[in-house]
């Protein structure tokens, strides 16, 4: 900060003029300079205070020459801080923790530690764990803040930057005790479980949830459910075979969730490939005669990278296993619109460009006019109005609200495909 910018900040905050502000700091540095002269201390009340201190004479190098040198003895101004003062600026203090538990049949990585690679579990083992992710205090909603080398940043930064701080892997005791404890610390004894899309390792779909759960402010248990993504772009059929070897997996996950975790709400939220993957699972559950579980209460499918068809034929049957399903698309999805012409150009659930699935007990949700990346992939977690549409929807069970910048496709019919054109505002 300039000293032009204090003075402006301090006629501000006080409300006083400028330049009864720039004489109240010229004078509040004068007296610190007499106090100095004199060998006193200068106590900037609640601060720290400001002492002369003495340094002896040292050896040393010239920085330019290499030479030794010698460096004389002299006074120096030194600030010391008060305690409380160096606590608040302490890396702690610059973010927060959010505990995320996570579900994986990736296969771990020695190279990683306790993190998991690309490769599936080799005997479709699942695997449970707790992580530990650092929040700034100066998260910008819908971001995930990492070190860039645009920005030239080169190391993780507590006070600017998520960080992955722990990775531990659990038994399946250990894991449902922690993760009951947590449920019931919420009050509405609530936990979600994300899942991710195509080509996310599994750090970024760590860094991913959390920041879904910090942006939510989601008081109770947030559960990653991480599939082998192969985390390359020409590794999509890799990812289609994968996702489809997993839903096994998923399925007997939310089984256990449901009946080991103690939540009396789940919330399934899935994106892109991740919707093939849930879907599936919840179609298994379905097809398999067993129960649907009384506690799965939002289901948000967004950007769902499914064929439209198979999703309407499957939606139809597991639109029960929840209290609502939400399905929200666009028509700005250009990773949809490539997935297209990849599965011979029929179209995805997610992608309105040519017509918009609307299924009876769906809600269907135009998100094509919010701001969102050059992509148009994500808007789920990197667009303000999505998160607090979803926001809503986790906590209140509220469809948009009639006027948002959302439209509510109508199930006009039972089954089937509307035109864009057809799309309108919620009207009840």
């Amino acid at each position: 900060m300039k000293t032009q910018d204090l003075i402006v900040r301090l006629a501000t905050e006080v409300g006083i003029s400028r330049k009864t502000a720039r004489r109240f700091l010229a004078e509040l540095i004068k007296i610190a300079i007499d106090e100095l002269k004199e060998g006193r201390i200068f106590v900037f009340p609640g601060l720290g205070r400001m002492v002369l201190v003495h340094r002896k004479a040292r050896s040393g190098r010239n920085p330019q020459r290499g030479e030794p040198i010698t460096i004389r003895a002299r006074n120096v101004i030194s600030f010391r801080f008060e305690k409380k003062i160096k606590t608040l600026l302490s890396p702690k203090s610059l973010c927060s923790v959010v505990r995320i538990f996570y579900a994986t049949d990736r296969e771990p990585n020695p190279r990683l530690g306790a993190r998991y690679g690309s490769r599936r579990s080799s005997v479709g083992e699942l695997h449970l764990g707790t992580c530990d992710v650092s929040i700034p205090h100066d998260h910008r909603m819908a971001k995930i803040e990492r070190p860039s080398i645009l920005r030239l940043e080169f190391r993780e930064n507590p006070g600017k930057h998520s960080i992955i701080k722990e990775v531990i892997e659990k038994n399946s005791e250990e894991f449902y005790v922690q993760l009951s404890q947590r449920v019931r610390e919420s009050k509405g004894k609530e936990a979600f479980v994300f899942i991710h899309g195509f080509r996310v390792a599994f750090d970024d779909a760590v860094y991913r949830t959390a920041q879904i759960a910090y942006d939510l402010a989601f008081a109770g248990a947030p559960i990653l459910y991480s599939w082998p993504s192969n985390e390359k772009l020409y590794e999509y059929v890799g990812d289609i075979n994968n996702s489809d070897w997993s839903t096994d997996h998923l399925k007997v996950f939310l089984q256990d969730l449901a009946s080991k975790s103690g939540a009396t709400t789940i919330h399934l939220i899935a994106h892109s490939m991740g919707n093939r993957v849930l879907v599936n699972a919840l179609n298994l559950m379905v097809t398999g005669r067993i129960a649907p579980s009384r506690n799965f209460s939002q289901i948000v499918l967004t950007a769902p990278d499914i064929d439209a068809d198979l999703f309407i034929r499957i939606a139809k049957v597991i639109r029960t296993t929840a209290k609502r399903m939400t399905l929200y698309v666009s028509n700005h999805d250009r990773a949809l619109a490539a997935s297209k012409k990849l599965n011979g150009s029929y179209p995805r659930a997610g992608d309105i460009s040519q017509s918009v699935v609307v299924v009876r007990g769906v809600d269907t949700i135009d998100a094509s006019a919010v701001d969102t990346n050059l992509i148009g992939h994500f808007y789920y977690a990197e667009n303000r109005s999505v998160l607090s549409d979803i926001f809503d929807l986790l906590r209140n069970g509220a469809r948009p609200k009639n006027g948002s910048e959302f439209a509510r496709c109508q199930p006009f019919h039972p089954i089937g495909a509307l035109r864009p054109s057809r799309l309108r505002k919620n009207s009840s």
